[in-house]
C-alpha cells in the first residue's frame, strides 16, 4: 500500500507540474505574440509598399518567413496549454466511497486526537 500511495504521490507531482508548465508555456506565449504582431505589422507595411514579392527585398521575406516560423511555434506552445478535453467514463460511486473512507481510517492524519477518526 506505502508503494501505491508513493506511486500515487508522484503522480499527482507530476500533474501539477504539467499543470504549471502549460499555465507558464500559455502566458509566455501571449507575451510573445503582442511583439510579435509589431512586428508583422511593420514587415507588412513594407510588403505594401514594395508589391510582389519578386520586388521585396531577400531580408524583408526572410523576416516575414521566421515571423511566420515563430506563430507556429507558439501556436504549438498554446495547444500544449490548452487543458485536454474530458473524458468521462462510468464509475462506480459506492467503491470509491468505500476506497476513500478505507483509506481515511488506515492514515493517521485523517484520524482526532482521541483516534476514532473526526467526525463533522
Amino acid at each position: 500500500m506505502a508503494s501505491s500511495l508513493k506511486e500515487q504521490y508522484l503522480n499527482m507531482q507530476w500533474a501539477e507540474q504539467l499543470f504549471l508548465l502549460g499555465e507558464m508555456s500559455g502566458g509566455l506565449a501571449h507575451e510573445i505574440k503582442n511583439p510579435l504582431a509589431g512586428c508583422q505589422g511593420v514587415t507588412g507595411g513594407y510588403c505594401r509598399r514594395f508589391g510582389p514579392s519578386r520586388r521585396r527585398p531577400t531580408l524583408l521575406t526572410k523576416a516575414i518567413e521566421q515571423i511566420k516560423k515563430i506563430e507556429a511555434l507558439l501556436k504549438s506552445l498554446l495547444n500544449f496549454a490548452r487543458p485536454p478535453k474530458p473524458q468521462f467514463i462510468s464509475v462506480d460511486v459506492n467503491s470509491v466511497l468505500e476506497a476513500t473512507i478505507g483509506l481515511a481510517q488506515r492514515l493517521p492524519m485523517f484520524m482526532s486526537a482521541d483516534g476514532k477518526g473526526s467526525r463533522s
